[in-house]
């Protein structure tokens, strides 16, 4: 339950992110280049975060992921709620929010086999939460 409600928050708030720039911009160039920062973080730090993953105390390191992306998550909706956000806010939240995220999911995906007690099952477990082929 508790990686459901981060998953769908972080997916609401890269949405947020994207709307905002476009409502502050009416621009696409400004929205592609939000969603350029969010996914270079990925193509940076992947290769990186998944040794990292294998390295560090799983569950300790996912907690941090995930208190980093509440602070983001706050700061975005304080900046939101006293009207001084900016479009370059918005692309240094997308940056950090896709390398938080670079890191988030291998740690996750690497506790797979510590959550499912059945080896069995953890062909399913692992497929059941991955991305859909339109994520």
């Amino acid at each position: 339950m508790g990686q459901s409600i981060s998953l769908i928050g972080t997916w609401l708030q890269q949405v947020a992110i994207s709307w905002l720039a476009y409502q502050l911009t009416h621009s696409a160039l400004f929205l592609g280049v939000v969603a350029f920062f969010s996914s270079i973080s990925f193509l940076l730090f992947s290769t990186f975060a998944g040794v990292f993953a294998d390295r560090v105390p799983r569950q300790k390191a996912l907690l941090l992921t995930q208190g980093m992306m509440l602070l983001l998550a706050a700061l975005q909706a304080m900046l939101v709620a006293t009207g001084r956000i900016e479009v370059w806010h918005l692309i240094v939240l997308s940056l950090w929010l896709g390398t938080v995220s670079a890191f988030d999911l291998p740690l996750r995906q690497s506790m797979y086999v510590e959550l499912v007690p059945d080896r069995a099952d953890l062909s399913n477990a692992i497929a059941h939460n991955s991305p859909g082929p339109t994520s």
